[in-house]
């Protein structure tokens, strides 16, 4: 059996709690810009989100808002489900009209990454960045993957984040997904 301080982040019992404060530290340093519009990152959030019937992610076209929920409309403009706005939405000027989901435009951001991070990239693509990290004796791959790349740019302040770590391992690997809400 391997002592404590041998074993990975995630198999002891303050795990999440280390790599809590490895994402406090580390996400500050994550910089990112963005090419899209707020009409842009509204209807790419509701494209992630899960509807109560699955077939609603093919066949919704709009979107309308009150002031405190959205509606997903289709192409004859029926509706076919409710949801509420996060927080951060809910005074948003471009939720003032319908939106069609043909608005959405490509990201064509960048990353900017600091230096002392660059030696520690893997992998770099599209949303996704992998580094190498190092949690108490145990080298690690770290995928971060960013869906709204909003978040990390200076129009977004990162104390307006919360979050939840999931860990799930398999035989050959270890998956942590971090969802801010």
């Amino acid at each position: 059996m391997q002592s404590t301080e041998l074993r990975p982040a995630w198999e002891r019992e303050d795990g999440k709690k280390e790599i809590e404060k490895w994402l406090t530290e580390f996400l500050p340093n994550l910089k990112r810009t963005s090419t899209r519009s707020q009409k842009c990152r509204i209807i790419s959030a509701v494209e992630r989100m899960e509807f109560d019937m699955s077939w609603y992610a093919y066949k919704w076209q709009f979107l309308r808002f009150d002031e405190e929920d959205g509606d997903l409309l289709d192409k004859t403009e029926h509706s076919l489900q409710k949801f509420q706005l996060p927080e951060y939405l809910k005074q948003d000027a471009a939720l003032q009209n319908q939106l069609s989901r043909s608005e959405i435009k490509e990201e064509n951001g960048e990353w900017q990454i600091p230096a002392e991070l660059e030696l520690k990239i893997l992998s770099e693509g599209g949303e996704a960045l992998v580094f190498s990290e190092k949690f108490g004796d145990v080298e690690t791959a770290v995928r971060v993957q960013i869906f709204d790349p909003f978040l990390f740019t200076d129009d977004f302040g990162l104390h307006l984040l919360t979050w939840e770590i999931h860990v799930g391992k398999g035989q050959f690997f270890l998956d942590f997904l971090v969802t801010f809400i």
